[in-house]
């Protein structure tokens, strides 16, 4: 049988999840292919009308009408230049917070990035955002500093 499974996600989802189920899927399921669509609100809306197999976003982003199971957890890690001019080789809160960073959000009505969620929701804090991108391999190519989930890096080869 042969089958398309739409599926919604980030680059990141797809480089570090999807990258180590694909050899396994074609080698057990070789009718199965996989349609990846970027996080949007018009994927928001095609998986509201059913348009859409799985939803693979963080989980302060599910909405409660929608059952979800946890497929991996991950951490966001503060990446910095080598050559950062204001950081050494430790970064405290106030420098921190001091900074402009580089930062993700997906979709052309996201307002805040997920690492500003993050903040936001646990410890009530804003940071300045110079740049907003719409992936997190796009933030590996460099800026200053920038949040990206720890196995983005491990699969950089960091």
């Amino acid at each position: 049988a042969k089958r398309t499974f739409t599926i919604v996600a980030s680059d990141f989802v797809i480089r570090v999840f999807f990258t180590k189920v694909l050899p396994q899927l074609a080698r057990d399921a070789p009718g199965i292919s996989l349609r990846f669509v970027m996080i949007d609100t018009a994927s928001e809306a095609m998986f509201g009308r059913g348009e859409i197999d799985f939803f693979v976003v963080p989980d302060m982003i599910v909405g409660g009408d929608h059952p979800y199971v946890p497929l991996f957890s991950d951490e966001f890690v503060c990446v910095v230049w080598r050559d950062h001019p204001q950081i050494g080789e430790t970064l405290d809160a106030e420098t921190y917070l001091s900074q402009q960073h580089v930062t993700t959000a997906f979709g052309v009505l996201a307002r805040d990035s997920h690492f500003e969620r993050f903040l936001k929701d646990r410890i009530l804090i804003g940071f300045s955002v110079l740049l907003l991108i719409t992936s997190f391999t796009l933030s590996l190519l460099g800026y200053g500093k920038f949040w990206v989930p720890e196995a983005l890096i491990r699969w950089a080869g960091g």
